[in-house]
């Protein structure tokens, strides 16, 4: 495997309107500190958000690309099955 020495690597979407391999690489530490810190302690959202972010330095609501708010969704492909219309 080689080095990656240029945070270009992090950055790089499949397509425009995908979630980068830096962003999904974010949400496995969200998930991570979620399932084996925060979960088994039932940690109240407050707590748990000042976690992510003295942890991690990201809210545990900002690990993903997609939102209603962003503009650009791609669209499913036609081998995608309907319920992912929109994600």
């Amino acid at each position: 495997m080689s080095k990656v020495s240029d945070v270009r690597h992090l950055e790089w979407q499949p397509q425009k309107g995908v979630n980068t391999v830096g962003m999904l690489l974010a949400h496995l530490a969200v998930v991570d500190l979620w399932w084996l810190h925060l979960a088994p302690r039932q940690t109240p959202e407050a707590d748990g958000d000042r976690m992510f972010k003295q942890v991690l330095g990201i809210g545990g609501d900002d690990d993903g690309f997609l939102s209603p708010r962003m503009e650009c969704i791609p669209e499913p492909s036609p081998a995608s099955p309907s319920s992912t219309t929109g994600r």
